[in-house]
């Protein structure tokens, strides 16, 4: 499902416009993600969102490529950031999800 037709589904199922339908759809969205990035956000049926940090990746320089004999290549640095991480719940895991 995409978020156009969650949005369409929602707008069907109570009537309301495409826009309201839209803004309160992402409400819920964007309070589910403010609420895990500030430690977790569980939901019984499906799951629990929290965040990760994930630390800082060096740069490594001349990595052997083992496909190519005698090519290197480079691999850049990534910066420490904070992901957002879904678990599913048991009940979940029951419905074959």
């Amino acid at each position: 499902m995409t978020e156009k037709e969650l949005y369409q589904a929602f707008g069907e199922m109570f009537d309301e416009t495409a826009a309201s339908a839209r803004e309160k759809v992402e409400f819920v969205i964007d309070t589910i993600v403010e609420e895990a990035m500030k430690g977790k956000a569980s939901f019984g049926k499906v799951g629990t969102f929290k965040a990760q940090e994930v630390k800082a990746r060096p740069a490594r320089l001349g990595v052997k490529n083992p496909l190519v004999p005698g090519a290197f290549y480079d691999i850049p640095a990534k910066p420490a950031r904070t992901k957002l991480i879904f678990s599913l719940s048991k009940s979940g895991k029951l419905l074959g999800a």
